[in-house]
Parts: C-alpha cells; structure tokens; sequence
C-alpha cells in the first residue's frame, strides 16, 4: 500500500497562496511604473513585483499577521500596501528623474559610454592644472582654455583661439608632445 506524502504545513502553505496572489497583483499594479512582466524592474528604485509581494508579506508580519493561524484574509490588506507602495514609487523622485534606455539607445548616445575609470576621473583635473603651470606660450594657454569649455575639434579650437584651424592642429602636436615629455617624469 501507498504511503501518502508528507503533509504541507499550513503556515507555509498560507504564506505561499498569499505570496502568490500578492505577486500577481503586483505585476498588474508594476504597469502604471512601466514595469512589465514578473522579471521586470521600477526604473529608479530597482524593485521587481516579486520584491513588492515580499515587502508586503514583510508588513503583514510586522503588523501582526501569522500564517496558518485561521486569521482572516489579508490579501486585501496586502493589495492596499502594494497600491500604496506603488503610488509612492511613481510619485518618488528618484522614479522621476531616472530613465531607461534600451541597449541600442545607450549605444546611440554619446553620454551613454564611458571608458574612463573613477580614478582617471579624479587624476584629470589634478593632472590638467599641473600641466597648464608649466606652459608659457599665451596661444597654448587660450588652447587649454578652449579644451576646458568643450571645444573638441580643430575647427572649434580656431574658433575659440581666432586662428586657422591648421594653426590650431599644430598648437594640439605641440601640447602633445610636451605632454608625452612630461609624462616621462611623473
């Protein structure tokens, strides 16, 4: 003769029909944050539905809830708690002012790459005003100056310097150089 198998406890058993139903209402409440499906992320804060449902279950504890103790339901109460929590993150600021892109987005954006390391981040400035000391030449100071406010090509260097663009690829050759030399020391 067969042996039944062994018996869910019904507290475990209460906890997970309440988890479960928690989770699906959170997926539906998840799409007024543009959070869709179970796996999906509330941009801003990184929660998923599945941590909402458990954060819910968390304040069902915490206000005295106990599983498999014949209470009465609690996943209208745990619904409310989901609702709340939700509204709250949309109106947060952190939802606000974050946003999502999609891989293709990112790659389309130029703010969207980085190769520079934290500590190169810090090392620029320092290294910057180290180097401007050692110019004397009035052009290659209004040269650094212009790299300073954003100028990035040639054409944009002339502009800021009133030179010819030529002039100016020369001035960068020059900077360069004395750079690499002094790189050799530091």
């Amino acid at each position: 003769m067969a042996e039944p198998g062994p018996k869910l406890d019904p507290s475990v058993a209460e906890a997970t029909r309440v988890y479960e139903k928690l989770k699906r209402f959170a997926v539906s409440e998840c799409k007024r944050a543009n959070c869709v499906g179970a796996d999906g992320v509330i941009t801003g804060i990184s929660k998923s539905p599945e941590d909402l449902a458990s954060d819910a279950i968390m304040t069902l504890h915490a206000r005295g809830w106990q599983p498999g103790t014949g209470q009465e339901d609690v996943v209208p109460l745990g619904r409310v708690i989901i609702r709340n929590k939700v509204t709250d993150i949309v109106r947060s600021r952190a939802y606000q002012t974050s946003i999502a892109l999609d891989i293709e987005e990112l790659e389309k954006r130029r703010e969207g790459r980085v190769d520079i390391t934290p500590l190169t981040l810090i090392e620029i400035p320092m290294v910057y005003k180290k180097f401007q000391r050692t110019l004397k030449n009035e052009q290659e100071k209004k040269y650094m100056r212009a790299a300073e406010n954003g100028a990035e090509t040639p054409a944009e260097f002339a502009e800021a310097l009133g030179i010819t663009p030529r002039e100016a690829e020369k001035i960068r050759k020059r900077l360069k150089y004395r750079a690499q030399k002094l790189r050799a020391m530091w």
